[in-house]
């Protein structure tokens, strides 16, 4: 089954295909095993015959992902430009310093304005459609905010939602970080090593916590997606690895995740993998925080109950006082971790919530009594989908990403075929693994060319490349990249004992992997404080030839 592709695909397609997958949906059975739309009904509204419609429904009833519903267009793809250079940068001049302005030009004073500069030029003048095709390009908020003013397209272009106030379970999942209140130590020498960041999904129907996140790592895509993967999978075998035997019976897509404006909510690794399983994205209006109430009230009823452990940091200055948070703090990151999750199990979920006059574990398990809740049919592609991507060319030598080869068997058949580059999906925690996506849309994994090489992060990496330029080296070598990063792991091991970033330096590293796979796992607990972490323990293309 073909993933999207941010290249190929044109987001007027990949439009389309959310429309087709959101009608066709509504022909499959429900939880109460009826259809809410009968399939002449569904032809009607998609504009389609009952074959073609029939060929669509098998197509997307493989795995139910709206990429399966791209638009096969034949001949000269769509957004293909065959003008000479110099007419493409006249037409792009003249829509820029033209008709985005103030005075709002109209589409045929463009047109009129564009052919005669042409012909002073001497070039052949652009059709009217061609003209109207590259306006239609610009993406519409800056359209408008350049015509309009900021606060007109703001208006028009921010979703409006008038409540949240859902009682169907996963209607709507909300998702926030925050800097934890207390400073945690390291399990060495229970040295202070600063405050952690945690990141909460909450479902706004039930008050149930259906995903957790706690680590160092600042908020980024793969901490949205860690704990989004936590929130639509089974947790039991997790909690098990934490020794924490209470229940927390949360599992299943959500139709829409409510998240605010920042940086890793609109990356394409997260929003293309959300609206391919049919999940509906929609931002927090900025300046209106009611519009994420559920998520911070739960963040601030969990802060309140961390304000109660030694090392605590309060939540003001004023609180806090002359309190000595680092010289009282005393747990460590794995430890808070299961304190976090005892308090959520165990307290949050059994305690009557305010909103609900009930406590919140009673209602999830009320309202989804004989439901069938939906998962991901491939979570191999959910799982990769959510981490941050590059585009590389696979070549006889293998994969090259961030200065280092990769290389599987499974790749052997690419080098010299002409392919364009293809998608490379990573971890920034553990570079010893790669997935880079084949022609025919499955993954495969790769590691490294040369297995004796130790697992690093990509912070690790960033920070020898960045000490060797230092040095005045121009060229940077694989080799010195991993010799660099064992010399500066030497100092911080012994430097332990009198540095706090020494000591967050080594928490953040990958920890050796022996073996690296395991074909028969299945999908696996996500440790959210071992950094060899991998949020795919699924049935992947493995190297059978490698050791």
């Amino acid at each position: 089954m073909s993933e999207p592709d941010n290249k190929v695909d044109s987001e007027v397609d990949w439009q389309v295909a959310c429309e087709r997958a959101a009608i066709l949906r509504r022909t499959f059975a429900g939880p109460d095993g009826r259809c809410e739309l009968r399939l002449s009904e569904a032809a009607r509204l998609l504009g389609v015959d009952r074959t073609t419609l029939y060929r669509w429904r098998k197509r997307y009833g493989v795995e139910h992902r709206a990429s399966a519903l791209m638009p096969r267009a034949k001949g000269r793809r769509s957004g293909t430009r065959i003008l000479p250079r110099c007419l493409e940068e006249l037409i792009a001049r003249a829509i820029k310093t033209f008709y985005l302005t103030a005075e709002a030009p109209s589409l045929a004073a463009l047109v009129w304005r564009i052919q005669a500069q042409a012909r002073e030029a001497g070039l052949r003048k652009p059709a009217w459609r061609t003209v109207r095709r590259r306006v239609e390009a610009i993406d519409t908020k800056e359209h408008l905010r350049r015509r309009e003013g900021a606060a007109a397209a703001s208006a028009r272009c921010e979703p409006v939602v008038a409540s949240f106030d859902v009682s169907e379970p996963l209607a709507v999942v909300q998702l926030d970080h925050t800097v934890v209140d207390v400073v945690v130590v390291d399990e060495v020498d229970r040295k202070p090593l600063g405050r952690p960041v945690v990141t909460f999904a909450i479902d706004v129907a039930t008050r149930m916590v259906t995903g957790f996140y706690l680590g160092f790592d600042e908020p980024s895509v793969l901490r949205a997606g860690v704990c989004l993967s936590q929130s639509v999978f089974e947790k039991e075998a997790w909690l098990a690895a934490r020794g924490v035997a209470l229940a927390w019976p949360v599992a299943g897509l959500p139709r829409v995740v409510h998240v605010d404006n920042a940086g890793e909510f609109h990356a394409s690794a997260f929003t293309r993998t959300l609206q391919d399983h049919g999940i509906q994205i929609i931002y927090r209006p900025i300046g209106k925080p009611r519009f994420g109430g559920h998520v911070e009230r739960l963040i601030g009823t969990q802060m309140g109950a961390v304000h109660l452990l030694p090392g605590t940091t309060f939540s003001n200055p004023v609180a806090k006082g002359v309190y000595p948070s680092e010289q009282r703090a005393v747990m460590t990151l794995r430890e808070l971790e299961r304190w976090m999750l005892l308090e959520i199990l165990g307290v949050y979920h059994q305690r009557i919530h305010a909103g609900l006059s009930r406590p919140p574990i009673a209602v999830w398990q009320e309202r989804t009594r004989g439901l069938a809740l939906p998962a991901p049919r491939n979570r191999m592609a959910f799982l990769v989908g959510l981490l941050p991507a590059e585009r590389r060319m696979v070549r006889r030598d293998g994969v090259r990403l961030f200065g280092i080869r990769y290389w599987s068997d499974a790749l052997g058949d690419l080098p010299g075929r002409g392919y364009q580059r293809l998608e490379v999906r990573y971890d920034p925690r553990d570079l010893s693994l790669i997935y880079v996506r084949r022609p025919q849309g499955q993954f495969v994994e790769v590691s490294y060319q040369n297995l004796g090489r130790a697992p690093i992060s990509l912070w690790e990496q960033r920070r020898a490349v960045g000490r060797l330029r230092a040095q005045g080296r121009a060229e940077v070598d694989e080799a010195l990249i991993f010799e660099t990063i064992a010399a500066q792991r030497v100092l911080e091991d012994a430097a332990r004992r009198g540095s706090k970033e020494a000591r967050r330096q080594i928490v953040r590293r990958p920890a050796p992997i022996s073996p690296p796979h395991d074909e028969a796992r299945g999908i696996g607990p996500i440790d959210t404080n071992d950094a060899r972490l991998r949020l795919f323990d699924v049935e992947v293309i493995h190297d059978k030839h490698r050791p």
